[in-house]
């Protein structure tokens, strides 16, 4: 599948990122990017006519040429090489001599691993014209879309736009986990009292506690940055009168502040309480994610990689 990604190359101190025209990317700076997709990468440089830029893995030059400046902006424009299937390549972009992290990301991130999705027990609850069921089966993940009191150690999905308690409460009675993407409307209570583990961050590797310490941390590193520049509306938390619960609800950027805001939240018992009562505690886990995964989907391989990740963050119970 063709697509047509702008995004902004910092280069620095000759080069520097534009501001004096319109931006024509959409996620600002980039380091990951599909492969045989056409890229135009701007910058400004000022003192040059033309630059030399080239392309290079490790070991070789994979593509190079000469990018024109005029009024001192310059556009670098190339199509990414071929991936095979489940693979991703890490390369090297040099424009005039500074150099970028430039990561191909093969669009199947999910390849090969039918059996680990199918033990994840995924309950999709989408609201959205099923467009994230219609993700789910282009990409062969396999989901439910119900969830009862039969249902057991599922990870519920919930990306129908709304916040609210009646998901969240699954974590406390029934041990499932929770991941809640980008609600538009609505609040939810979270309780704060006793052993509970609350933590609210606006740095998206907060979250993760278990999988992400495993993970290729350039290529990590190359996820959070990407889905940082995401224009995403954000949390804001409150206390009730007795403090003893916290009230997290949906704003948008635009909002006068005054309160505490995030962007991410993560709810769960604390580990030192499910040692000493065991089985009788629940070790479900409820993530709040502002990011906006799926609109992002075809255009950003930062958006597959992030949802990957949450899913190996909740396969494993055990928190720090």
């Amino acid at each position: 599948m063709k697509r047509l990604i702008y995004s902004i190359l910092l280069l620095l101190p000759l080069c520097q990122i534009a501001y004096t025209a319109e931006p024509t990317c959409r996620f600002g700076q980039q380091r990951l990017f599909f492969p045989e997709t056409q890229v135009a990468l701007l910058f400004n440089c000022y003192d040059k006519p033309q630059v030399d830029w080239s392309l290079e893995s490790a070991d070789r030059k994979i593509m190079s040429g000469i990018a024109r400046v005029r009024d001192g902006i310059g556009t670098v424009e190339f199509k990414t090489p071929p991936l095979k299937s489940g693979v991703t390549l890490k390369l090297t972009l040099t424009v005039d001599g500074k150099t970028e992290p430039f990561i191909l990301v093969s669009p199947d991130v999910f390849a090969d691993q039918q059996k680990w999705l199918e033990s994840l027990n995924i309950v999709l609850i989408d609201d959205d014209d099923g467009k994230v069921a219609s993700i789910f089966e282009s990409e062969d993940i396999p989901f439910k879309t119900t969830v009862d009191e039969t249902t057991e150690n599922a990870l519920i999905l919930v990306t129908n736009g709304e916040l609210s308690n009646k998901w969240v409460w699954n974590t406390y009675l029934q041990s499932h986990n929770v991941i809640i993407v980008a609600p538009k409307t609505g609040d939810c209570e979270l309780q704060l009292w006793g052993d509970f583990e609350f933590t609210i961050t606006n740095r998206v590797r907060s979250l993760f506690k278990n999988k992400a310490k495993q993970q290729d941390q350039e290529l990590a590193g190359g996820v959070f940055y990407d889905i940082q520049t995401y224009n995403v509306p954000q949390f804001v938390l409150g206390l009730k009168d007795d403090r003893r619960v916290a009230v997290l609800r949906t704003i948008s950027p635009s909002d006068i502040p005054g309160e505490w805001r995030c962007l991410y939240a993560d709810h769960y018992y604390s580990t030192a309480i499910r040692s000493r009562l065991g089985t009788r505690i629940s070790s479900g886990r409820s993530l709040f994610i502002t990011t906006p995964i799926f609109d992002h989907w075809e255009t950003s391989p930062a958006a597959r990689l992030f949802l990957k990740m949450l899913f190996e963050e909740l396969e494993t119970k055990e928190t720090e």
